[in-house]
């Protein structure tokens, strides 16, 4: 007697639940202020490591589990543990929660928070004067003819 699929949705469901626990819970955890903290000093080759390692276990996982459904049981030995589903579904989600670590580590690095920082603050009136004479400076020097470009402020905006 084969096994039917009504005998695999409490499996199912727990995979689903450690899937969206993997990639929700982490995205999550990385946008606690902790979280950020600890992605502000991280490098960049951790998160490499991060991201080979988690897809390597999720090939490795996914391997296991095909090789023990055709194993020749029919899946009798993977039905009596819905743990390994659930670990399954963990290992899925934790590649998926790479996109939001990834931007949350992008946002918090120091150079970012300053960048962000220096945006927020009012341009005064010499910070406008000087950025329009740098604009003169670039176009008369990448300008193909010489051309005769003047830069003045008026008004308080």
């Amino acid at each position: 007697m084969g096994i039917e699929f009504r005998e695999f949705l409490p499996h199912l469901s727990l995979m689903m639940l450690g899937g969206l626990g993997g990639s929700l819970g982490l995205g999550w955890l990385c946008r606690k202020p902790k979280g950020r903290a600890l992605l502000s000093r991280t490098k960049v080759w951790a998160l490499a490591v991060f991201g080979v390692v988690t897809v390597g276990g999720l090939v490795a996982a996914f391997y296991w589990m095909f090789s023990r459904l055709t194993d020749g049981s029919g899946g009798q030995m993977i039905l009596g543990s819905p743990l390994t589903f659930f670990t399954l579904g963990l290992i899925v989600g934790l590649p998926l929660s790479l996109p939001g670590i990834i931007a949350t580590w992008s946002d918090s690095r120091p150079q970012k928070i300053a960048e962000r920082e220096r945006r927020a603050k009012n341009a005064t009136r010499q910070d406008r004067l000087e950025f329009a004479q740098d604009l003169v400076r670039q176009i008369e020097e990448f300008a193909d003819t010489p051309r005769g470009v003047t830069a003045s402020l008026t008004g308080d905006k």
